[in-house]
C-alpha cells in the first residue's frame, strides 16, 4: 500500500498539530513515523521489552526508507503494522488515531 508520509497531523479541532517550536511547523506522518522507529520506547527502558540488534536494524531500515522518500511510499503490511505498534507505544490518543487512520489510509481528518 502506497502511504503518503508528508500528510500534517490535525488536533481533534483540526488544527495542525505542531512539531517544533515554531508555529509553522507541523506535525507531518514521517515526523511521527520516523521518530517512532528510531526512539527508546517506555516498554524498551522498563525493561519489559528486549528489541534484538536485526529488530533494531529493521527499523532502522524502514526509517531511512520513509526518510529519504520524496513522494508516496509503498509499504508491506508488516511494515504498517509495526509503524502502528510503535506509534501506539509512543504517542498520546491523538496522534495514533490520526496517524493510524493515515497509514490505514482512511481520512484522518474525521
Amino acid at each position: 500500500m502506497k502511504v503518503d508520509f508528508s500528510m500534517v497531523l490535525t488536533d481533534l479541532l483540526g488544527k495542525p498539530v505542531l512539531w517544533g517550536r515554531s508555529s509553522d511547523d507541523h506535525a507531518t506522518l514521517k515526523h511521527i513515523s520516523v521518530n517512532a522507529l528510531t526512539d527508546t520506547l517506555p516498554s524498551e527502558v522498563s525493561g519489559r521489552a528486549q528489541v534484538s540488534g536485526e529488530e533494531k536494524f529493521k527499523k532502522f531500515k524502514l526509517a531511512s526508507k520513509i526518510s529519504d522518500a520524496d513522494g508516496p511510499v509503498d509499504l508491506k503490511s508488516e511494515e504498517i503494522s509495526l509503524l502502528k505498534k510503535l506509534i501506539g507505544e509512543l504517542y498520546a490518543p491523538v496522534i495514533v488515531g490520526r496517524a493510524w487512520d493515515m497509514l490505514e489510509g482512511n481520512d484522518a481528518s474525521s
